[in-house]
């Protein structure tokens, strides 16, 4: 029913007041929801009774019409849109979004139900209030609908506003990273939000006092009794204690809190706050240490410290400030004070400071002076400097500032002066060049340039000095510097330089790089100095260092060092290597001297320089030993070579019109150095000399694998020398010596055996390398010597008529200082006669290394009482020689003569010889290796005086020479014939 009148519906005047008066709005609709027109009417009255405008002042009721209708669409209350047209459909009064809530209210009433909305209705002027209307029938039967509306927009904002606050707490509550707690007292339940977020455990609401177990136990104490008197109190508290911290430590805690008091002043709850102030406490920890360090810094730099309060003009000075200037502690500052301890000669330029100064309110002005310390009375330099502080209002308030010691920088900064007018004064006086170049080196300038070079100045600039640098050396020093600048470091370029002589000179260019307080480099500053006269002494001094000061070749040195690196750079080509050792030097330099034994070395080297390739090294190694090294050349080149230095040698030298041997012998090998060092190569040739020179000299041999055998097969034997030595496996065995006349024993001969490690007995044969070593033979010597010895002492102790013994010593035992005084005193002290003793010595040791010691200790021995024997007579050359130069006393006829005397008549004649010429000369002789009676009784009768063979005995040890002597029968021995011979020749 829309848009149509329906009998109007009466209120009773009570409820029309009521309405009215209540403010809320009262519509009248048709079951369809439509606005309908007059239909409220007071009961038991016209409409005429309600005058217009009647409801509360304001309300925006309209009146009942004159005709006794009231005004279509009229609304009770407090309606804010006046008059409806009928048939306005009530739900359209909402918000587009709440209008299907209205109708459903509208369909729910018209059904006899109440309906209820709330929503947002659209009043006239365009505004939003917020409706909370209730529908229901009538109740008249005529199936209106009355619609009660109240307006609830201030409802509404504060419930909305309550809500956004409740929410906001909430949000800050969550947001925070502090615990918030709130306890009820009444219930004594407590609740912690961020409790277990904070300390990682977590804790009952019920238990509103386990708290305190989680604060440090040094700060429980303190903590209960701030909350204590807090809570006796009633007020709020602020506590700090330390907290267990979920990190594992504790964490310093700001507990705040407040009472609730409800209506009876009796506290409902309490609220508080735990804030965390670990960092804040380490910053005020920090701060302390920082002013700590700062007081600590103050009191290190020894600053002084002042403050002039300039409103007053009262004055502070720190301890530190007194000391410097040598005042008392408790000294009161003034402005007459300082001006006393200021020097007199800077006295007004303080005062006149401080009072221009003082006034400034910018700027941290400075003042340097001189004071005199009032306790001892030096001179000290002063630094001051200080600074303005303003009020609020502006005004001027005090300065503070402080007074440094500098009398060392001062000091120093005049000593700088002073140097620097040092080095202008030396770099005007200096005859080096001196330059600077910008970062860059394109331009630049300096002294000196142009009066070493002859060229200008600015002809150095850019790369423009190059061309004053030798061709040569022109692209290194142009590598070194640009990479020196790119590095940014300092470096030093060594080059030749032209000259204005007309000559190239060596010089040496250092250069540094000057950097800003950027770090970047502004400049490049170099000295040129002239080191033409060092490296001339330099190239002196490696001359003096590798070559040999006679010959002029390399020394052994530089030889080592070229060879080192020839094999380096071979990479697989081979290296031929030669040495070379002059024969019979020695005799030179014994017999025409030195001077003469220098020109043959001075002519080997201009001849081993002639015939050698001209890539090849030539050096002297010492003595008269030479190498050359051959650099790619095979073992065909470098036996060419070997073979036409052995020809250039043989070539005899005449000096002082005397004829020279320069004879040589040669080792030489060549390797491709693939898998061979230097050291082998040497080893090599070494090895083919030594198998040259053990050959006969005078040739030339080169290496063989098989001379490697043959040394280490000596070096064995040397190690079984050594090894003999050690473990005292050397024996004297004594082989005797029987007189030819009358077959009595004279003497023996001690002859060296020796143990191997198996115990088996071994002759010296199976050491003979050992003898030809310097220090195992002697060695091998002092053993049989002190074995001999102690023996013949035993002998003679037990009085054993044993003769004498002969000793066979080796050459280098000679040469030790004071040898035969050596034997002599040992002699003496085992109470032995030198008469018990014979030398044996054969003539390898009269030619060899030092026979002016041999000589020397021969004479000694001799005139001593010892015997001197020549062994091995017939053997070598120039045997008289040797008979007219050295005490011999006795010739021993090698074997090798006698076991040839039954087939061969050559040695029978030279025996016969040597017998015959032994007896002219007054010499006794003896003959070795006498095996057979014949040779004895041929001995015999050619007037040989002694023998010694296995036909005697063989070597025995020493404790069979008494049983040998006793059992001895002369007569079984003597040969009637010989005797007889000899009595007949007198002998």
């Amino acid at each position: 029913m829309t848009g149509h009148s329906a009998s109007p519906m009466v209120l009773t005047p009570d409820l029309r007041r009521l309405v009215a008066a209540s403010g809320d709005c009262l519509l009248l609709l048709d079951p369809d929801g439509a606005v309908l027109d007059g239909g409220l009417e007071p009961a038991g009255a016209s409409a005429d009774d309600a005058p217009a405008g009647s409801g509360p002042a304001g309300s925006g009721l309209a009146g009942s019409g004159p005709s006794g209708s009231g005004p279509a669409g009229a609304p009770i209350g407090g309606c804010p849109f006046g008059s409806l047209t009928p048939g306005t459909v009530w739900a359209d009064l909402f918000a587009e979004a709440d209008r299907p809530a209205a109708s459903a209210a509208v369909r729910l009433a018209a059904a006899g139900g109440v309906g209820r909305t709330s929503g947002v209705a659209v009043m006239p002027d365009g505004s939003r209030r917020h409706w909370q209307s209730t529908l229901v029938l009538s109740g008249d039967g005529s199936g209106r609908i009355l619609a009660l509306s109240r307006d609830g927009t201030a409802t509404a904002t504060a419930a909305a506003a309550l809500i956004k606050r409740v929410r906001l707490h909430e949000a800050l509550i969550q947001a925070t990273s502090e615990v918030v707690w709130h306890l009820d007292v009444a219930r004594g339940v407590s609740h912690r939000r961020g409790w277990a977020a904070f300390t990682g455990e977590a804790l009952a609401d019920e238990d509103h006092h386990g708290w305190i177990a989680f604060v440090h136990p040094d700060d429980r104490a303190g903590a209960l009794a701030a909350i204590e008197a807090a809570v006796a109190a009633r007020r709020p508290y602020i506590t700090e204690y330390r907290l267990q911290h979920a990190s594992g430590g504790y964490h310093a805690v700001e507990d705040h809190a407040v009472p609730l008091v409800g209506p009876d002043g009796t506290v409902t709850d309490w609220v508080g706050i735990v804030t965390d102030v670990q960092e804040r406490k380490s910053a005020e920890e920090d701060l302390r240490r920082s002013e700590e360090r700062l007081r600590l810094a103050v009191e290190a730099t020894s600053l002084g410290i002042w403050d002039v309060d300039l409103v007053t003009g009262a004055r502070q000075w720190s301890a530190e400030l007194k000391a410097m200037l040598g005042l008392s502690p408790d000294v009161v500052p003034t402005e007459a004070v300082l001006l006393a301890a200021v020097h007199p000669d800077d006295r007004a330029a303080v005062a006149e400071h401080n009072v221009t100064t003082f006034l400034r309110d910018s700027g941290a002005p400075g003042a340097l002076f001189r004071v005199v310390r009032q306790d001892t009375g030096a001179v000290r330099w002063i630094h001051s400097q200080g600074r303005a502080t303003r009020g609020p209002d502006g005004r001027l308030l005090r300065r503070t500032g402080t007074f440094e010691d500098v009398t060392d920088q001062h000091e120093t900064r005049q000593a700088l002066k002073q140097a620097l007018r040092r080095y202008e004064a030396l770099i005007t006086a200096t005859s080096e060049i001196v330059w600077h170049a910008n970062a860059a080196q394109s331009e630049g300038g300096g002294k000196g340039w142009d009066a070493f070079t002859g060229q200008s100045d600015a002809s150095a600039n850019g790369d423009g000095w190059l061309q004053s640098v030798h061709p040569d050396d022109r692209e290194r020093a142009r590598q070194t510097c640009r990479a020196a600048m790119a590095a940014g470091t300092p470096y030093t370029n060594e080059y030749r330089l032209w000259h204005v002589s007309g000559t190239w000179r060596w010089v040496v260019d250092r250069v540094v790089p000057l950097v800003g307080d950027d770090g970047r480099i502004t400049e490049w500053v170099g000295i040129i100095a002239d080191v033409e006269d060092r490296k001339s002494a330099d190239a002196a001094i490696w001359k003096a260092a590798h070559t040999d000061d006679l010959t002029g070749l390399a020394n052994r040195a530089l030889f080592q060092k070229t060879l080192d690196q020839v094999v380096d750079d071979a990479a697989g080509r081979p290296v031929g290597l030669i040495l070379i050792d002059l024969d019979r030097f020695k005799e030179v330099n014994d017999s025409l001297g030195h001077d003469a034994g220098d020109r043959v070395l001075k002519t080997v080297a201009a001849r081993l320089t002639a015939v050698a390739p001209p890539e090849a090294t030539i050096a002297r190694l010492g003595g008269d030993e030479f190498g050359v090294i051959l650099p790619g050349a095979g073992m065909a080149a470098a036996e060419a070579v070997a073979e036409t230095v052995l020809t250039a040698l043989k070539a005899a030298l005449v000096l002082d019109g005397r004829e020279i041997d320069c004879a040589a012998t040669v080792g030489y090998t060549a390797e491709a150095t693939g898998a061979t060092g230097a050291s082998a190569l040497l080893k090599q040739a070494d090895i083919a000399l030594y198998a040259a020179k053990s050959a006969g000299r005078g040739q030339a041999f080169r290496f063989e694998p098989a001379m490697r055998e043959e040394l280490d097969r000596r070096v064995r034997v040397l190690g079984a020398a050594k090894a003999a030595l050690a473990r005292g496996a050397i024996r004297a065995y004594y082989q005797p010596k029987m007189r030819l006349s009358d077959g009595g024993i004279v003497g023996f001969e001690a002859l060296l055996r020796w143990t191997d490690a198996a115990g088996g007995l071994k002759t010296p044969a199976a050491l003979m390398e050992a003898f030809a070593d310097p220090d195992l033979a002697t060695r091998l010597g002092e053993r049989m010597l002190a074995t001999v010895i102690a023996d013949m002492k035993a002998w003679s102790a037990a009085g054993l008529p044993f003769g004498h013994v002969a000793l066979n010593v080796a050459g280098p035992e000679f040469q030790r200082p004071g040898y035969a005084g050596g034997v002599l005193r040992r002699l003496q002290a085992a109470g032995l006669p030198p008469t018990v003793l014979e030398i044996e010595v054969t003539e390898s040791v009269l030619i060899g290394t030092g026979t002016d010691a041999v000589s020397e200790a021969l004479r000694v021995l001799d005139a001593a009482g010892v015997t001197i024997a020549l062994d091995d007579f017939g053997t070598g050359y120039a045997s008289l020689t040797h008979l007219k130069k050295h005490p011999v006393s006795v010739l021993k006829i090698d074997r090798s003569f006698v076991s040839n005397l039954e087939g061969d008549a050559d040695s029978a004649a030279i025996v016969q010889a040597v017998l015959g010429m032994a007896e002219n000369i007054g010499i006794k002789v003896v003959a070795e290796g006498v095996e057979t009676a014949w040779q004895r009784d041929f001995l015999a009768a050619h007037r040989c005086d002694l023998a010694q063979g296995y036909l005697i005995a063989k070597p025995m040890p020493p404790s069979r020479v008494p049983h040998f002597l006793s059992a001895w029968r002369p007569a079984t021995m003597a040969d009637p014939h010989a005797r007889q011979t000899r009595r007949a020749g007198g002998g």
